[in-house]
């Protein structure tokens, strides 16, 4: 199967977005796309000219040097801030899956429709979701009915 080649475009452009949840769910709909077409992300990058050098430091890092104890850390040897320390809470909220079914029924803007169904999606594989996609989904929640109590 051919991978339509303007709707991967479209996703990817949306991975820019400065929104967190529209650039995920916009990349979890690019791998839905490929995997559809039944390739992987090898084939649709097989096509490039010439490979890019394989990095044992930080992607932004040009010293291909870095030693394998040192990875993931800063020259210091202490750990990289930017990374997060802990998984993030997870929530099993029996209500999840009803505000999903609720939210997805109503009439949103394409970006949140595309989050809610990415939502949906790993909530169902998952069983749970974490806490930043927990009080997202709350939030959208709340709004859509016309409450914005909530404060994050």
């Amino acid at each position: 199967m051919i991978i339509d080649r303007e709707r991967l475009l479209k996703f990817l452009r949306l991975t820019e977005s400065n929104h967190d949840g529209e650039a995920i769910a916009a990349m979890r709909m690019a791998n839905k796309l490929i995997r559809s077409a039944g390739k992987a992300w090898e084939d649709v990058v097989s096509s490039f000219a010439t490979p890019a050098p394989k990095s044992y430091g930080s992607p932004a890092s040009t010293d291909y040097r870095t030693p394998p104890s040192k990875r993931g850390t800063r020259q210091s040897g202490r750990a990289d801030p930017r990374r997060p320390k802990t998984e993030p809470k997870k929530i099993y909220d029996d209500n999840i899956g009803t505000y999903l079914k609720e939210l997805i029924k109503r009439k949103h803007d394409v970006s949140t429709v595309m989050f809610l169904v990415s939502l949906s999606e790993y909530y169902e594989a998952k069983g749970y979701l974490n806490e930043p996609q927990y009080e997202t989904l709350m939030r959208i929640h709340d709004t859509k009915r016309g409450k914005s109590t909530r404060r994050f």
